[in-house]
């Protein structure tokens, strides 16, 4: 399973739209782990990340303006959390972790899928964090018991209707799906959970 680091720093700005949340965490991908900061079109960046162009032009502006992000001459870019600079960074180090505001992982696969909106995909990655994990070898984990959903809007400050609406989305959007059960009076216990791949594939019509 390939998956990604995601800034808590931008996931709990209220400030930011949920498609800017979209397109600044991608950047940090580029940022962080690819060889070279070059920031994409707004053409190419649309089709990246499944945002709307009017949408990433105004995410670009936001984190511009936040000063997220400082895009050079050359069209190099560079992203500051916390006011330093994220640059190939060692996030398996805590102190490294910490010191940018702490990040999550969660399939990358959340963050580009165009079967839903940004603010379902951002919901996933959040609630994927809080109730499973990746191991070093890339396999999910179950990180808690019983399925927790308004804990999670609770921390990041989502209204609770809201956020379980989101989630209920991104299961018919098969971007995750789980089973619970109920034995008697108990509260309910996660007994399978998976996160569905999304896969293209070309046929002749």
């Amino acid at each position: 399973m390939k998956y990604e680091y995601f800034s808590k720093v931008i996931l709990k700005d209220k400030t930011l739209t949920d498609a800017t949340k979209i397109v600044a965490n991608y950047l940090i991908h580029i940022a962080g782990w690819e060889n070279d900061n070059i920031l994409p079109s707004m053409n190419k960046l649309s089709d990246l990340v499944s945002v709307s162009k009017p949408q990433v032009s105004e995410a670009i502006h936001q984190l511009k303006e936040k000063e997220y992000i400082v895009v050079n001459e050359d069209n190099t870019f560079t992203f500051q959390i916390n006011g330093f600079k994220f640059d190939k960074q060692d996030l398996s180090n805590k102190e490294v972790c910490h010191m940018f505001g702490d990040f999550i992982k969660a399939p990358m696969d959340l963050l580009c899928n165009d079967r839903a909106t940004p603010s379902t995909r951002i919901a996933t990655i959040m609630f994927f964090d809080w109730n499973f994990g990746i191991d070093k070898q890339g396999n999910y984990k179950v990180k808690r018991e019983k399925v927790q959903i308004d804990a999670i809007a609770t921390y990041y400050g989502i209204n609770k209707k809201t956020f379980r609406s989101r989630i209920q989305k991104a299961k018919e959007s098969q971007l995750i799906d789980y089973k619970i059960i109920k034995i008697g009076k108990e509260v309910t216990i996660i007994v399978n959970a998976k996160v569905k791949k999304l896969v293209r594939a070309w046929v002749p019509v």
